[in-house]
C-alpha cells in the first residue's frame, strides 16, 4: 500500500471519530432538553407534609423545629427556634393542658418573656430576668385585670388588681411582703389610702366614716392614733390629737354654738376659747 492511500484511510478515520462526537454531543443536548422540559411541566404541590421538620446550619446543627408535642391528652403543633448551640430562643408550644405557651429566652435556659394561661384559664403575661425571677405579670383575677412588679427575687413591689367587689386596688410594697401604701375602697364603696411602715402597722389611713364623712388618722408603729380629722355629729370639722397612751390632749373642732378649743389638764378636758 502506497503512502497516500495510508494518508486517506487515516483522514477517514478521522472524520468518522469527529462524526461520533457530533452525534454523542446532539443526544446528550436532546436528553438534557427533555429533561429540563419534563421538570418544567412538573406542578408545584399545593400541601408538603411529614411528622416533623428541622432547619440547619452548614454544620448540620439544627436551629429551626417544627413538630409537635403531647399536651391536654392531643397532639399540639410546635415551633422551636434554637441557637447552634442548642439553647432556645423562640418557642411556639403547649402545656400539660393543651394550651398554648409562647416563650422567649436568652438562649441558655433564661426566660425572658412567657405568654401562657394562669390556673384560672385567664391569660397571662411574665417578664423574667432570664435567672428564673419575675419582673412583670399581667394577668387577670376573679375580679378583673392584674398588674403586678417585683424585685426578680420573688417580692412584690407594686400591685395593680381589682377587688372581689369590682374595685380597683393599688398596693406599693418593700419586697419583702410588707405593704407601704395602698390605695383601694372600702366595704361601702368609698375611696382609701392608707401607708403602712412595711411590718404591718398603718402609719395614715385616709377614708370615709359610715355616715359618709372624710376621715383622717395617724399611728405610731405601735398602732396607737395621734392625730384625727373627722367630723362632728353636728356636720362640723373636727382634730384631735392624742399622747402616745392614746389620751386626747387637743380637741379643735366646730358645734353648735361655734368653733371651740378645748385642752386637757389631767383628767380634765376644758374649753379654753370659743370663736362665734
Amino acid at each position: 500500500m502506497s503512502d497516500i492511500s495510508r494518508i486517506e484511510i487515516n483522514e477517514l478515520r478521522n472524520q468518522v471519530r469527529t462524526l461520533k462526537r457530533m452525534l454523542f454531543g446532539v443526544f446528550g443536548l436532546v436528553i438534557v432538553g427533555g429533561l429540563l422540559v419534563a421538570t418544567t411541566l412538573q406542578s408545584v404541590p399545593d400541601v408538603i407534609q411529614a411528622k416533623k421538620f428541622e432547619v440547619v446550619n452548614d454544620e448540620g446543627k439544627v436551629i429551626v423545629e417544627l413538630g409537635n408535642i403531647k399536651g391536654g391528652g392531643v397532639d399540639n403543633g410546635m415551633l422551636v427556634t434554637r441557637t447552634s448551640a442548642g439553647g432556645i430562643l423562640v418557642g411556639l408550644t403547649a402545656n400539660a393542658d393543651g394550651e398554648g405557651v409562647v416563650l422567649t429566652q436568652n438562649g441558655k435556659g433564661g426566660t425572658l418573656v412567657e405568654l401562657r394561661a394562669d390556673a384560672n384559664g385567664g391569660g397571662m403575661i411574665q417578664t423574667q430576668n432570664g435567672k428564673g425571677g419575675t419582673l412583670v405579670q399581667l394577668g387577670a383575677t376573679s375580679g378583673g385585670g392584674m398588674i403586678q412588679t417585683e424585685n426578680g427575687k420573688g417580692g412584690t413591689l407594686v400591685h395593680l388588681t381589682a377587688t372581689t367587689n369590682g374595685d380597683g386596688l393599688v398596693r406599693t410594697q418593700n419586697g419583702k411582703g410588707g405593704s407601704l401604701v395602698t390605695l383601694g375602697a372600702t366595704s361601702g364603696g368609698e375611696g382609701m389610702v392608707v401607708t403602712e411602715n412595711g411590718k404591718g402597722e398603718t402609719l395614715v389611713a385616709l377614708s370615709a366614716t359610715f355616715d359618709g364623712n372624710g376621715f383622717v388618722v395617724t399611728q405610731n408603729s405601735r398602732g396607737v392614733t395621734l392625730v384625727t380629722l373627722s367630723a362632728t355629729t353636728d356636720g362640723g370639722g373636727l382634730v384631735e390629737t392624742q399622747n402616745h397612751k392614746g389620751r386626747t390632749l387637743v380637741r379643735l373642732g366646730s358645734g353648735q354654738f361655734g368653733g371651740f378649743v378645748e385642752t386637757e389638764n389631767g383628767e380634765t378636758m376644758r374649753r379654753t376659747s370659743r370663736i362665734p
